[in-house]
């Protein structure tokens, strides 16, 4: 058993690990060779032996490491979205992986309905923010706003969605509204 203190230092040191993780992944990435490969797996694992913290588990990405790294390298969009999920999108690292994903010169909006209740993010919160801002309005400060849209049904029939997981123990493949198995992706 450990301290708080101690615990939030390891929750730090496997963040900074973490980042310097998916920095090795962008190099990877771009340039996909056997020693660019073995840096990115020293570097999970140097990730990996960070015991567990206050707030974050010890991490396995060295488990399925080169089948993730396949499927990033050959665009799979379910491995990108899940790369991404997790990310601050005003990250600098977040804009070099979208930058090289499918997704590059493409608006990312999350969606996840954990636990009954919905919450959206993404890039659409920061576009929003901005937008109210640019308007001479506050924000981050208690306000409410509407904000009125006009065409957004056309933008939504064009949009593709991408399942990425399930918060529920062994449920590994998307389900359609009745809660079956999907049979096919749109």
């Amino acid at each position: 058993m450990s301290d708080a203190l101690t615990d939030i230092a390891r929750d730090q040191r496997r963040s900074e690990r973490y980042r310097e993780y998916l920095e090795q992944l962008v190099k990877y990435l771009k340039n996909p060779s056997d020693q660019n490969y073995k840096k990115l797996e020293e570097s999970a694992q140097i990730t990996d032996s960070v015991p567990r913290g206050l707030w974050q588990g010890q991490s396995e990405l060295e488990k399925g490491l080169l089948e993730r790294a396949k499927k990033l390298k050959e665009g799979d969009k379910r491995e990108w979205a899940r790369t991404l999920w997790d990310l601050e999108e005003e990250s600098t690292i977040y804009r070099k992986l979208k930058e090289i994903s499918p997704f590059n010169r493409k608006f990312l909006i999350k969606v996840d309905y954990g636990d009954g209740f919905v919450a959206i993010g993404g890039e659409l919160q920061s576009k929003i923010e901005d937008s109210i801002y640019e308007r001479d309005y506050q924000t981050r400060d208690c306000d409410d706003y509407l904000l009125v849209l006009d065409g957004l049904d056309e933008i939504l029939a064009k949009s593709e969605v991408i399942w990425t997981r399930c918060g529920i123990m062994n449920q590994n493949v998307p389900r359609n509204s009745n809660g079956e198995p999907r049979l096919k992706e749109y």
